[in-house]
């Protein structure tokens, strides 16, 4: 009997389990469009749940960024699938994914509205059953479309590894090449962007696996793809794709490297040109426009050189004058 019961309370556990997992994708599942917002104004408040000398300072961080925001169809709901997001002074603090859920002792509550273009937001994530902090935060942001498609540049890229719903989880980031920041394409600026496919160029060997940190270096442009539940969704159009060699992402500048097509039979030989990616605005060495990807135009050949000083005459006699003969003192003749 005692086994028996044992069995029923483990079984329902799973199905309770189950119903959660399912009740929660379809909490997710309820909103027709993700949309895309940017931070107009907003302010973080964090407050020390414990300290010696009481009432505690409250530290005040202004608020800035971008994000997506998912609104179920009944508006009581809202989430947040992705976030860039920054504080000055910075606090360390980023929108939770479910900002109205608790978790490991830490409560989160968040009221808003919103117009069809503006979402007003107030939130509080409270840590202090275990000491942490007490943090509020408001903001306002408004609404931003889809940007048409852009022109093809370079990035690095890798793979989001974040455990959530596909596609709001589970793509790729993608950062432009010396840039400090990235056109996005909802049209917001950020660190880097989140896409939720890169359509590889055909034929390619592979495609890296979704467990690698294997970064790639990519040439194309951002676009969009309609998603049947979640509306316009970011993707990128791959024009080339190079796989990094390590799992260590390249850092610092990116450069270009060119062959002229300019032989030379000594040095210096300027056969080969540089130029910084993603960089339009440094000018060609030998003048001209860059082009849609920074490449300078191809110089004209550079002309052979001229005579030496001293021998613009022919060395050879002319015809009509009699050659030299050298009187052979000192060789042996047969």
């Amino acid at each position: 009997m005692t086994e028996q019961k044992s069995i029923s309370v483990f079984v329902l556990g799973i199905v309770m389990s189950a119903f959660f997992m399912i009740a929660s994708k379809s909490a997710w599942s309820e909103s027709q469009t993700v949309r895309s917002f940017k931070i107009e104004s907003g302010i973080v408040q964090t407050e020390a749940a414990f300290c010696i000398q009481a009432p505690c300072d409250i530290t005040s961080s202004i608020l800035s960024g971008s994000f997506q925001g998912l609104i179920t169809e009944d508006g009581t709901q809202l989430f947040f699938p992705n976030a860039m997001v920054s504080t000055d002074p910075d606090v360390g603090f980023q929108l939770p994914a479910n900002p109205d859920e608790d978790s490991g002792g830490t409560t989160r509550r968040i009221s808003f509205s919103f117009d069809g273009t503006r979402l007003k937001v107030e939130g509080e994530i409270n840590a202090s059953a275990f000491d942490g902090p007490i943090v509020r935060y408001q903001f306002l942001a408004s609404s931003t479309a889809m940007q048409p498609t852009q022109k093809v540049a370079y990035f690095t890229a890798y793979r989001d590894l974040r455990e959530c719903i596909y596609p709001l989880c589970g793509g790729y980031f993608v950062k432009a090449v010396n840039s400090r920041t990235t056109l996005c394409p909802d049209g917001t600026r950020q660190n880097e962007c989140y896409v939720s496919d890169i359509r590889f160029p055909k034929p390619i060997l592979d495609t890296p696996s979704r467990t690698t940190n294997t970064s790639l270096f990519l040439v194309g442009q951002f676009g969009q793809k309609e998603h049947n539940t979640y509306g316009e969704i970011g993707v990128f159009n791959a024009k080339e794709v190079q796989y990094s060699a390590t799992e260590k992402p390249a850092i610092g500048r990116f450069f270009g490297v060119k062959n002229l097509g300019i032989f030379c039979i000594t040095t210096p030989c300027f056969g080969m040109e540089q130029s910084l990616l993603n960089d339009k605005e440094t000018p060609c060495p030998e003048g001209g426009v860059r082009n849609e990807k920074g490449v300078c135009p191809t110089p004209d050949p550079a002309p052979l050189p001229g005579p030496l000083p001293g021998c613009e005459r022919p060395i050879a006699p002319p015809i009509d004058e009699p050659p030299i003969l050298l009187d052979p003192i000192g060789l042996d003749t047969l």
